[in-house]
């Protein structure tokens, strides 16, 4: 897992993927951690980031599920663009520099 979000309301993982290829069973191991973690008494998700937003192959049994989102860079780049338009000028600009960076991975 690249990236974890341990909050009270809720359990995030972020896998990022853009020349590595997937381990086996990489996204189903990840989403029990997830289940394990959230135990029961809070949503869950994982995002898959990856060059073309394509789904993982390997997410097993959570495969038809909503829980796992995928997500291009480029798909991000354009969120975080809509982001910038909403916060003052310093964030916005590090944010659009940051949006700017990853539009072609």
């Amino acid at each position: 897992m690249d990236i974890t979000v341990d909050d009270p309301g809720f359990f995030l993982i972020i896998e990022v993927k853009i020349d590595a290829g997937e381990q086996s069973w990489q996204m189903e191991r990840y989403c029990d951690i997830a289940v394990a973690r959230a135990a029961g008494h809070r949503p869950w998700a994982a995002i898959y980031l990856t060059r073309d937003g394509r789904a993982p192959d390997t997410a097993g049994r959570y495969k038809d599920r909503n829980e796992i989102v995928c997500f291009s860079w480029c798909d991000l780049s354009g969120d975080l663009r809509r982001v910038a338009q909403g916060v003052t000028p310093i964030p916005a600009f590090l944010i659009r520099g940051y949006a700017d960076h990853i539009a072609t991975l």
